[in-house]
């Protein structure tokens, strides 16, 4: 018998002298004595169980699944019936959960993976000669997850989820994207948001995205341009193709149709660019060198100026996050033809009725829009448009960048809109972004429920599925409402 439907019957028989706490902490306590070994295709092992530090209703599962995928899952008493997948980021290499504590909240059973190594979030040393651990993280690992969180919610609540749903952005965006392609059945609905699309082995990379931009904005450690220049250029960036909705608000919303030069800045200008800074960042705008010669899809948009601080250079001038600390590698061993995430042919999961929301930040340099909206483009090619506007929805965000902060609103329930779609087949259109007064809680596609407020939101916009832009019409510009839209310039 199910050891949550055991547990309730004990109860009701007056086994139990406590509430659903006491249940629920004897249910978790039990799980380690599940046999998952028999698991087809995912033998796993439950190593531990136990409610959450300071939230009693909560089991808290770690295991293992062969060979070494590791993964924790988390099981609320107060469950909604349905459970959700949180992807990973960079190279993984380590339970990150953080999306999983806010999503619990909403009554979902939520599972996060290791990816199948130990590591940090972009070293793959791991990779060397471990064709089973590059075929984990590239794949398998997201699929077993599927499999063992489906099995022990089924045996811990005496039902299996009536809705499975993954969500992540960056390169947990390309395990889903990877999910719809190899593994239709596993989701019905998927959130997606910047992937780190890759195509095969001798191509760009997402780490060799921040290794190109950081040969021109910091080269050979040493900053090319300033914080101030940044700001600088940023200024007349906007000056230019801020107004381009209508609307004059800080954010470049339309940055495919901004043609900006910025030798327009170059000296004797105030905050001026010297010809070796206005090339770079003209190579920035224009894209990146490929084996197949300059690729605009891996650009840097007009307006996306103020990402390239904290990524590549800090408002102290030094080297940023993301610049790297000692020579890029010609090639790693885990970027490889495994990777691949570009298959537009998604007819199977179209023909399950599964769901693909994804969305992109126009100000994003670390995963740059041009590659989502061409991949995007090719699945409406492949599969017919038609066929595409019953599963596919992509969202570009007007000033976001790969990360929450910007002065852009990118706050968005991106579940909430997943939700209505599969489960009320109510496709998404217009959806409300916020840009939020406290953004500290923002990860990724999770934002918390109970932070978008009216007392926590600055102003919001209206976001329109891709082709449509939205434009200002007139009215409170705080407000989605005083917005249309209008179909985008190619």
């Amino acid at each position: 018998m199910p050891i949550f439907r055991s547990l309730l019957l004990a109860l009701c028989l007056g086994l139990f002298f406590a509430p659903s706490t006491a249940q629920a902490a004897a249910g978790c306590a039990a799980l380690p004595h599940e046999d998952l070994t028999a698991l087809p295709d995912a033998a796993s092992q439950i190593t531990a169980a136990a409610p959450r530090a300071g939230e009693p209703l909560i089991c808290v599962v770690d295991g293992y699944t062969s060979r070494a995928v590791g993964w924790r899952l988390f099981l609320p008493t107060a469950w909604n019936g349905k459970l959700i997948q949180e992807g990973c980021g960079g190279r993984c290499g380590a339970l990150r959960d953080t999306g999983c504590i806010m999503l619990i909240r909403r009554g979902y059973a939520c599972i996060a993976a290791d990816l199948g190594h130990a590591g940090s979030n972009f070293d793959a040393v791991w990779a060397i000669d471990n064709p089973v651990a590059e075929m984990d993280a590239a794949f398998r690992a997201t699929h077993v997850a599927n499999r063992v969180a489906r099995e022990v919610v089924r045996r811990f609540y005496g039902r299996a989820p009536t809705r499975v749903y993954y969500t992540a952005v960056s390169a947990g965006g390309r395990q889903g994207l990877i999910s719809a392609q190899r593994y239709p059945d596993d989701f019905d609905g998927i959130i997606v948001g910047g992937p780190a699309m890759t195509r095969g082995a001798a191509f760009d990379r997402f780490p060799s995205v921040m290794a190109w931009a950081s040969s021109l904005l910091a080269p050979n450690g040493h900053v090319l341009l300033s914080s101030g220049r940044i700001r600088a250029l940023h200024a007349a960036v906007l000056a230019a193709c801020d107004r381009a909705d209508g609307l004059a608000d800080g954010v470049v919303a339309l940055p495919l149709q901004c043609r900006f030069d910025p030798a327009t800045l170059a000296c004797p200008v105030a905050d001026c660019l010297t010809p070796p800074q206005i090339a770079a960042v003209r190579a920035l705008y224009a894209g990146m060198p490929t084996q197949d010669g300059l690729d605009p899809k891996i650009a840097f948009l007009p307006g996306s100026e103020l990402a390239w601080l904290g990524d590549y250079v800090t408002e102290t001038d030094q080297p940023g996050a993301r610049v790297p600390l000692g020579p890029v590698p010609a090639a790693n061993p885990y970027e490889s033809v495994l990777l691949y995430s570009a298959d537009p042919d998604l007819r199977p999961f179209a023909a399950l009725g599964h769901k693909l929301l994804i969305f992109q930040g126009l100000a994003d340099t670390i995963t740059p829009p041009g590659r989502t909206i061409d991949y995007v483009r090719q699945v409406h090619r492949t599969v017919g448009a038609a066929t595409a506007d019953r599963f596919l929805r992509l969202y570009l965000v007007p000033g976001m960048a790969h990360e929450p902060g910007q002065p852009a609103a990118d706050a968005v329930d991106w579940l909430g809109a997943l939700e209505a779609w599969v489960e009320h087949d109510q496709p998404p259109t217009m959806i409300v972004a916020r840009h939020l007064r406290d953004a500290r809680r923002m990860l990724g596609p999770t934002v918390p429920s109970e932070d978008l407020t009216a007392t926590n939101t600055d102003f919001t916009r209206p976001i329109f599925p891709f082709p449509l832009v939205a434009t200002y019409r007139g009215g409170n510009p705080a407000d989605a409402s005083s917005f249309g839209s209008r179909p985008a310039l190619p």
